[in-house]
C-alpha cells in the first residue's frame, strides 16, 4: 500500500501537515482527493472489507488511516460502517484521522448508544469522536448535559467539546447560553468555547456580546 501511495507524495502537502497533526504514524504527503478515489473505487469494486482486513494486519501509517476513514464514510451497509468504525477507532491517536469519519450510513441513525459508549472510554480519539456524533448524527441538544459532564486535561478532548458548545450557540442559541450561565464550565473549555463563538460568522454581534457574561460569572 504504502509503496503505491508514494508515488502521489506531494513534498510541500507533507510540510503543511506535519505542522498541524501530530501522529506516531509516518506522514507521507498524498492529498486528500486522491485517497477519497481511491476509497471510492474500492467500495464501488466490493474490495473494501479486504482491504479493511488488511489494513488490521498491515503498517500503519497516516494516510493509510485517512484513506480507511473515506471507505467507512462510503460504506452503504450500516452495521458494517459501525463495525469498522469501532475497529478503525482503536488505531486513531489525532484529530485528523478522527474527524475525517463521518460515515453516510450513520446518518438518521440511533447513534447516541455509540456516543454514549465512546465517551465512557478512557481513548481521546474515541471521546472525541462520541462528542463529534452528538453534533453531526444526533440531535445536538441532546448532548448538552452529556458533553459538558466530560471532565479531561486532554486538549484535544475540550477542544471538540468547545466545538461542540459553538455548534449549539448557532443551532440554539437561548437553550445553550441558559445551560452554561446555570452549569459553570471548566475555564479552560469556556475560553476555547467562547474564542470559536468569536470566531463564528453565524452567531450575531449582539449573542457574541452577551458571551461575555460567562467569563464574568466564573
Amino acid at each position: 500500500m504504502k509503496e503505491i501511495l508514494k508515488t502521489y507524495i506531494d513534498k510541500d502537502y507533507k510540510a503543511f501537515h506535519e505542522r498541524l497533526v501530530f501522529t506516531k504514524y509516518e506522514i507521507l504527503g498524498i492529498r486528500s482527493n486522491i485517497l477519497k478515489d481511491y476509497a471510492k473505487n474500492l467500495q464501488k469494486e466490493n474490495k473494501f472489507d479486504e482491504f479493511f482486513q488488511n489494513f488490521l494486519k498491515d503498517e500503519k501509517f497516516y494516510e493509510y488511516l485517512q484513506l480507511i476513514a473515506y471507505g467507512i464514510n462510503y460504506e452503504k451497509d450500516y452495521q458494517k460502517a459501525l463495525d469498522y468504525t469501532k475497529k478503525y477507532l482503536n488505531f486513531v491517536d489525532n484529530w485528523a484521522n478522527c474527524d475525517t469519519l463521518v460515515p453516510k450510513s450513520f446518518k438518521n441513525k440511533d447513534l447516541k448508544p455509540l456516543a454514549n459508549e465512546l465517551i465512557s472510554s478512557k481513548h481521546t480519539y474515541k471521546i472525541r469522536f462520541g462528542i463529534l456524533c452528538f453534533m453531526k448524527f444526533i440531535t445536538p441538544n441532546e448532548g448538552l448535559k452529556i458533553v459538558f459532564d466530560i471532565k479531561s486535561d486532554e486538549y484535544y478532548i475540550n477542544m471538540a467539546r468547545a466545538w461542540y458548545f459553538q455548534v449549539m450557540m448557532v443551532k440554539d442559541f437561548n437553550l445553550t447560553y441558559n445551560f452554561l450561565s446555570a452549569n459553570k464550565l471548566d475555564v479552560t473549555t469556556l475560553k476555547m468555547t467562547l474564542q470559536k463563538c468569536r470566531d463564528s460568522f453565524r452567531i450575531s454581534k449582539e449573542n457574541k456580546e452577551k458571551l461575555k457574561f460567562l467569563i464574568q460569572i466564573l
